[in-house]
């Protein structure tokens, strides 16, 4: 939101190529046609994708980068999926409708179904996302950082929920989309019990369920209901009231 495309740039592509998922972030850019950070991220990237090539060569630099999806698609076990500490929205799918070690399953659907619909659901959520950003208008927001900081807010729950693993230590990204509700309720909207009620919720579910106040059995207990997963959808639902609340025109 200030311009600084080559410090933002610089900073992105880092994280980028420490977890993937960050790319996400340039969407918003790209759908607006913002061609500088997007073009400043990637050119970075590729600077720092290339840099290995001076001590191992240009041929073996390649064939480890290309390796890359293949050692994410073994190391990932199936197991994973659906134990208790993971929170992303595909194992709470499959924890809900695919027969499971925890016996908590309410329909008998193969675990492929279960994919099928988790990825017809992100890609529901993405275009939603999408959607939402070529609708704002930022003049109608308190500020562009705060427009900006609603749009990043998006990415970040779909970021922490969309991929296959997400442990309790992935919704620290949490944190960022939590600050835009306080500041919306405690600045611009005390009134808006709804947005409070959910924005309490999901943060007794994030923050409140811990094994030190809860105890060992009720901390799985919880987990296994996919408490941490609930919270981000919350938080999600807070997001869209924010966003169409300033959609429309000011009284």
């Amino acid at each position: 939101t200030r311009g600084k495309w080559v410090s933002g740039g610089l900073a992105l592509s880092l994280l980028t190529l420490t977890k993937i998922v960050p790319v996400l972030i340039c969407v918003p850019w790209l759908v607006r046609k913002q061609w500088r950070p997007g073009a400043y991220t990637a050119a970075f990237s590729l600077v720092f994708l290339a840099l290995p090539a001076l001590w191992l060569g240009p041929a073996k630099t390649i064939a480890m980068t290309a390796e890359w999806w293949n050692l994410l698609r073994v190391s990932a076990s199936p197991f994973m999926t659906e134990h208790w500490w993971n929170q992303s929205l595909l194992s709470a799918l499959a924890r809900i409708f695919s027969p499971n070690q925890f016996h908590v399953n309410l329909f008998d659907w193969s675990l492929s179904s279960v994919v099928l619909l988790n990825n017809a659901l992100l890609a529901l959520w993405f275009a939603g996302i999408v959607w939402l950003g070529l609708r704002r208008e930022d003049k109608r927001f308190p500020s562009p950082s705060f427009a900006g900081a609603l749009d990043l807010s998006h990415y970040l729950v779909f970021i922490i929920l969309a991929f296959p693993l997400a442990f309790r230590y992935h919704f620290t990204a949490m944190m960022f989309p939590g600050m835009l509700a306080l500041t919306y309720l405690l600045y611009y909207a005390k009134r808006d019990y709804l947005v409070w009620g959910l924005f309490t919720a999901s943060f007794l579910l994030g923050s409140f369920v811990n094994q030190e106040i809860l105890g060992s059995e009720l901390f799985e207990w919880v987990h296994i209901r996919s408490c941490l997963t609930l919270s981000a959808v919350l938080m999600l639902a807070v997001l869209i009231r924010v966003d169409v609340r300033y959609r429309r025109p000011a009284a």
